[in-house]
């Protein structure tokens, strides 16, 4: 005779922390006073289990056992990260707290540090604006490398953001003098026109980035316009018309210093304004 697990009694499950991936909680199910097994008396298929809100844990009879029956529990949000080289009272504070409590910023995973004055790498630059695209993605999802570029690696904990990155032409890599992407420079140094050029192609149609007229007209104001590349011309005028790039003030006018590598700081800055400009949703 086969046990119905679906008048079994389940200890109510005790809150769990979101982590970014499946949670997977332990049960404990009792049927005429016997602690039943997990594996062998029961399976536990979870639903709604990676992001804060409810989740259910759906109990199975396997075995000697038939039925099913559901228990609900709780995923909250995890604490924000403080990260101790962060100054929150200076200009770039509110911009770190804003993305961490999005989880596109972690900070480093060996020190528990932002980053702080340290260059933003294009790998970075990939996983940030990947795990904004799929906020359900699992941290722990490891792919191997899809771009085609033999200087990314696979398995780590950029690949998944480089390939999709590269998948969707947010950041497409260098070119031979041929136009093949033979290069994708995951360690190397984030420049702002190539951080400009991602955001345009991710949230920007062709047809709403200005024509060059229209760019000459709109990077006039800039002393430096003439250095900023002819690739990034387009998405530098974009960025500029939008209010998400306003340039330095130096004594002969406005900079955009547009080769300048961008520090970790600073690029979250832009980032959240991105956000409040509505361009990153």
């Amino acid at each position: 005779v086969m046990g119905d697990i679906s008048s079994a009694i389940v200890s109510d499950i005790p809150e769990q922390t979101c982590t970014g991936s499946r949670i997977e909680p332990e049960v404990e199910v009792t049927l005429d006073g016997k602690t039943l097994v997990r594996g062998v008396d029961f399976r536990v298929s979870c639903t709604n289990n990676i992001k804060v809100g409810t989740a259910t844990a759906t109990i199975i009879g396997i075995g000697d056992y038939e039925g099913v029956i559901r228990k609900h529990f709780s995923i909250k949000k995890a604490p924000t990260p403080i990260f101790a080289d962060v100054d929150y009272s200076s200009w770039y504070g509110d911009a770190v707290t804003f993305v961490a409590e999005k989880d596109l910023v972690t900070g480093y995973s060996d020190s528990g540090l932002f980053g702080v004055g340290n260059a933003l790498t294009r790998a970075q630059l990939a996983t940030i604006l990947y795990r904004n695209a799929n906020p359900d993605a699992s941290p722990d999802f490891r792919p191997r490398n899809t771009t085609g570029m033999p200087d990314v690696e696979g398995f780590t904990w950029y690949t998944a953001g480089v390939n999709w990155a590269v998948e969707n032409g947010v950041i497409n890599g260098y070119a031979d003098g041929e136009g093949n992407r033979v290069a994708f420079g995951p360690d190397d140094s984030m420049t702002l026109e190539q951080l400009v050029t991602a955001i345009a192609n991710l949230s920007a149609d062709e047809e709403d980035l200005p024509g060059t007229g229209e760019t000459a007209a709109i990077l006039r104001p800039f002393r430096d316009r003439w250095s900023v590349s002819p690739w990034a011309r387009p998405s530098m005028a974009w960025a500029a018309q939008k209010g998400l790039v306003a340039g330095y003030d130096e004594p002969d006018g406005k900079h955009l210093r547009p080769s300048e590598n961008i520090s970790r700081e600073r690029a979250v800055v832009i980032l959240m304004r991105a956000f409040e400009l509505g361009i990153l949703e």
